[in-house]
């Protein structure tokens, strides 16, 4: 270890871990940690003040020191303020310093996130995708009206308390519409990443609305459209590969569903809803069992060209079932195996002859 990572360590260590019944800001008791992740530790503690049980949100004592990190903190609370007439939106209360540490005061909700639910239940059914969707969408529909993208829409970030509120937390990575001014650093989460932003391309409302397909995709059928064991190579996938159609992993779903899905996480970010309220007037339709208008949806890719510095639409083939040479290559090793079996079986009816 060199002096500056032993200095590092030494800082670190200066910094104390808040503990079990310690007091901050002279009005929080904390009760005890309740999630902890890379940036940030969650905190479920009692307000003092006006008697009642909230989540401070601390950042990590490895980040205490990071300047962007405190921008980011002082963002998502900015963000979260702006959205306080939101139902369907975890609220902040107060933003403060304690040991060099930004913290933030949110609502504390008791209940669970929407990735435990798919762990434990697995695919929804209708009933249940209209429970979630109806207050999920009004909650993405309050950021877009506020003029920020989210960036990081998934199950994790979806809260769900035992009286059946749901809530969108977590603006740690969210932005102001502006997308000139985003950074070119690829942020998110790669199994919900829209395929522009794993290029680098600036976050838009439309990289939400792919989110939103990709966890209504996973409600529906109860796996992700894309999965592998690095999470580049699913970024990738997103880019590269089509996602396997709704139906075939869950026979039972509607066709007009089944669209709705496909086309907001269509590869084209114009081709896919233009809002939320589009994309929750189509499920509207689909829960009342009313048809839906659908246009052909067009299987292309969405390529960056480092030569012309452009973005360009290339036509997509489906990997496993449109793809001759594959169909070629599996007929022939199909093929093989049979002539080996026969081979065998004729030299074991020999033998025993």
């Amino acid at each position: 270890m060199n002096k500056e990572e032993q200095n590092k360590t030494t800082n670190d260590k200066k910094i104390k871990e808040i503990q079990n019944g310690e007091l901050l800001e002279k009005r929080y008791r904390i009760i005890r940690k309740i999630a902890e992740g890379g940036m940030a530790e969650v905190y479920e503690a009692f307000d003092e003040y006006l008697n009642r049980k909230v989540a401070i949100k601390i950042m990590t004592v490895t980040l205490s020191k990071d300047v962007k990190a405190e921008e980011k903190a002082y963002k998502e609370y900015e963000a979260i303020a702006h959205l306080t007439n939101s139902q369907n939106v975890v609220k902040v209360f107060a933003r403060f310093e304690y040991e060099k540490r930004q913290c933030i005061v949110l609502e504390l909700m008791q209940g669970y996130t929407l990735k435990d639910w798919i762990y434990k239940i697995g695919s929804c059914t209708n009933k249940e995708l209209k429970f979630y969707f109806s207050q999920i969408n009004k909650a993405v529909m309050a950021i877009h009206n506020e003029n920020i993208v989210h960036r990081d829409i998934k199950p994790e970030n979806i809260l769900i308390s035992y009286c059946g509120e749901v809530r969108v937390t977590d603006f740690g990575v969210s932005v102001h519409g502006s997308g000139d001014k985003q950074d070119k650093k690829i942020i998110g989460t790669s199994k919900y990443m829209a395929p522009e932003l794993v290029q680098s391309h600036p976050a838009t409302n439309l990289s939400d609305i792919y989110a939103l397909g990709v966890v209504l995709y996973e409600l529906a059928t109860g796996v992700p459209p894309f999965v592998d064991v690095k999470p580049i190579l699913v970024a990738v996938k997103h880019v590269k590969e089509k996602a396997v159609l709704p139906r075939r992993i869950k026979p039972e779903l509607s066709e007009d569903l089944e669209y709705i899905i496909m086309k907001s996480i269509s590869k084209n970010p114009e081709e896919r809803y233009l809002s939320v309220q589009e994309f929750n007037k189509d499920l509207e339709k689909v829960w009342e069992k009313k048809p839906i208008l659908k246009k052909p949806l067009k299987n292309q890719i969405l390529l960056y060209s480092s030569k012309t510095k452009k973005y360009s639409l290339k036509p997509m083939v489906d990997k496993y079932l449109f793809n001759p040479k594959f169909l070629k290559n599996s007929l022939l090793i199909t093929f093989l195996s049979l002539a080996i079996v026969l081979f065998l079986v004729v030299a074991i009816i020999i033998i025993w002859l």
